[in-house]
């Protein structure tokens, strides 16, 4: 983990738990300067423009981000109405292309994946952007976060937090196993935990089957914990870890929820709330999401790194971000870039980060952090300050998460590969087979297209 990421980590910890000792910092609005009309050059003196943002909405931090910063750029510019357009995480980057294909072009996008809207030309680069703004620079950012947005080189994303992954852990169920959080270092620990857990009707792991996106993020968080990176699935030389792979997900498969190829990304959460499950793949931004459910599964509930698998001596952790884009079919991209701006330079962006997950801006105020922290999390303070200095400690081993093109395919494919597998259909060889074919003829797919 670079020493930008642990700082900014550690900042936000000490930041909150100083809370008694400090004043929360005032909030700061950057000024409007000229009238609208003459601040951007695609808009005409007098005229309105409604500007389409996509964003995801999952938790309440969200819905509170995208209220407040349409509260606050409208204000700012009278001219100007923002449109957020709410997309599922999971289905997001699929209904981006199928919009724009249609000639629906958002003016800013939320992104979770650039390489597919950057190969696709869907979105632009913002090099330049960057390099005319005197207050906005890629030096602002952590750098392992801000890599995640770039692609042959540019860069395609501003991102506003940063993400982590790794495995979330129901206390409850586990103080009935003979582990501790600290004990679980390997698959077999790990599959050990789940065998104990899984009784009277209770089971040790879980996924969303129904969603490629969410069923392929299990696979890629574990294959790393192998040493298998997600641009180098189809390496022949990741063919034996691969098959590692494989064989623990058979032997966790008595304890996997019966349901998973039927599991919706709610219903999983919810069966580990509900003490129902005890483990699944997770990212930083599980306590605003789940607190959306249940604010006390805040106590019981708590993150670790995947464990480590037989062909490694450590358990990594991939670091992503949810960044902001600006589409090629924007009429109004100088509006678009005013905007990334204002989310940054305002209040907003600070609190929004606290909110959900910890900031890819380490210029961020820490105080407007800290006081958005205690405001989502008051009523369990303490337990999310502990799952904080966690994540701070998973992302010690932190991996830049590759940007691979054809995510969508890849999905696809693995999915129905994998419920193959699962349910018998084939064997892990003929897992490995089909799954290569499938990706190398993606790949080829990609070639044809540019």
């Amino acid at each position: 983990m670079s020493n930008l990421l642990k700082r900014t980590l550690i900042c936000l910890a000490i930041a909150v738990c100083a809370s008694g000792l400090l004043n929360a910092g005032g909030t700061k609005e950057q000024s409007s300067k000229a009238e609208m009309g003459s601040k951007f050059a695609s808009v005409k003196p007098g005229e309105k423009v409604t500007m389409r943002f996509t964003h995801a909405g999952a938790s309440e931090g969200e819905k509170v981000f995208m209220s407040n910063f349409k509260k606050h750029y409208e204000a700012k510019n009278p001219n100007i109405t923002v449109d957020f357009i709410v997309l599922p995480g999971g289905e997001a980057l699929q209904k981006i292309i199928v919009m724009t294909s249609a000639g629906d072009w958002p003016d800013l996008v939320g992104l979770l994946d650039v390489g597919d809207l950057a190969a696709m030309r869907i979105i632009e680069p913002l090099d330049e952007y960057f390099e005319k703004d005197k207050d906005i620079k890629k030096a602002h950012f952590i750098p392992e976060v801000l890599k995640y947005s770039e692609v042959n080189g540019k860069i395609y994303g501003v991102p506003i937090t940063a993400i982590g992954f790794g495995l979330m852990v129901n206390l409850n169920l586990l103080k009935n196993t003979g582990y501790k959080l600290e004990d679980i270092k390997t698959w077999d620990d790990l599959l050990n935990v789940s065998k104990a857990m899984t009784k009277d009707g209770v089971f040790g792991y879980g996924f969303c089957g129904t969603t490629p996106r969410f069923m392929y993020r299990d696979f890629y968080i574990s294959a790393l914990s192998n040493g298998i990176t997600m641009d180098r699935m189809d390496d022949p030389n990741n063919k034996n870890r691969i098959m590692e792979l494989l064989a623990f997900y058979k032997k966790l498969l008595p304890t996997i929820i019966p349901n998973w190829a039927s599991a919706e990304w709610a219903d999983v959460h919810k069966y580990v709330i509900e003490n129902r499950m005890g483990m699944l793949t997770t990212g930083t931004y599980y306590s605003s999401y789940m607190s959306g459910f249940s604010k006390a599964c805040l106590e019981y509930i708590r993150p670790i790194a995947y464990p480590r698998g037989p062909s490694m001596n450590k358990s990594p952790a991939y670091v992503a971000s949810y960044a902001y884009g600006i589409t090629t079919g924007s009429k109004h991209k100088d509006v678009a870039w005013d905007m990334i701006r204002e989310v940054h330079l305002s209040s907003v962006g600070p609190e929004f980060t606290g909110s959900i997950h910890t900031p890819a801006n380490i210029f961020y105020d820490k105080n407007l952090v800290k006081e958005s922290v205690k405001r989502y999390f008051a009523e369990h303070l303490d337990a999310q300050m502990d799952i904080l200095a966690r994540w701070q400690d998973i992302m010690k081993n932190a991996v830049p998460q590759p940007v691979v093109l054809g995510q969508v395919d890849i999905e696809r494919s693995y999915q129905q590969r994998m419920f193959d597998y699962l349910t018998g259909k084939t064997t892990a060889e003929q897992f490995y087979e089909q799954w290569m074919t499938d990706l190398k003829k993606i790949k080829q797919d990609l070639v044809k297209k540019k």
